[in-house]
């Protein structure tokens, strides 16, 4: 709603959107059916507004909920989120059921594995890991994996977009490299 509603007002500059590696790839869909493209960062709002403000962006969230329009705020506040949303209702006649039956969202599974700390905070470089996790996604070519670690539990985070069989597959795949 509001990265139509601002593209319709000339006002989201690049026509870009900021979301994060675990940004449904449906938004992504929806976004491009409207001639704009979804820029990704790492998990975190932190993440998101960084980016915005370094390329002068003017929308960006999280798919936790925190949604970030740097002209009102600099923070991601729901409440004057909601307001917004409110007046963007009112004052163009919006009809969100019918704007929500347009949104595309593919199956997205997550998994949390629990790992040993020092797991968790080698992920980063664990060469052999990366290695076989590349293969995974090699051999799961029709599913998105994102795959991470907590920042603040002992645990792994598995993500995969796509068909529901094949996403749990290749969530077995990686459990299975994660818990070796």
């Amino acid at each position: 709603v509001f990265a139509s509603y601002l593209r319709s007002k000339n006002k989201l500059n690049s026509l870009k959107v900021v979301g994060t590696i675990m940004t449904n790839s449906g938004m992504e869909q929806s976004l491009n059916s409207l001639g704009i493209s979804l820029v990704r960062t790492d998990v975190g709002d932190r993440n998101v507004i960084e980016e915005m403000l370094k390329n002068n962006y003017s929308l960006g969230g999280e798919s936790s909920g925190h949604i970030c329009l740097p002209s009102l705020n600099t923070t991601c506040d729901a409440l004057i989120n909601a307001l917004y949303l409110l007046r963007i209702v009112v004052t163009e006649n919006v009809d969100l059921s019918e704007i929500l039956l347009r949104l595309n969202k593919v199956n997205q599974t997550i998994k949390n594995v629990e790992v040993s700390s020092e797991f968790r905070k080698s992920f980063d470089v664990n060469v052999g890991f990366k290695k076989q996790l590349e293969s995974i996604k090699k051999q799961h070519p029709d599913v998105r994996i994102v795959v991470r670690p907590s920042g603040t539990e002992n645990v792994i985070r598995i993500m995969a977009e796509g068909n529901e069989l094949k996403c749990l597959n290749a969530i077995k795949c990686v459990e299975d490299v994660v818990l070796k």
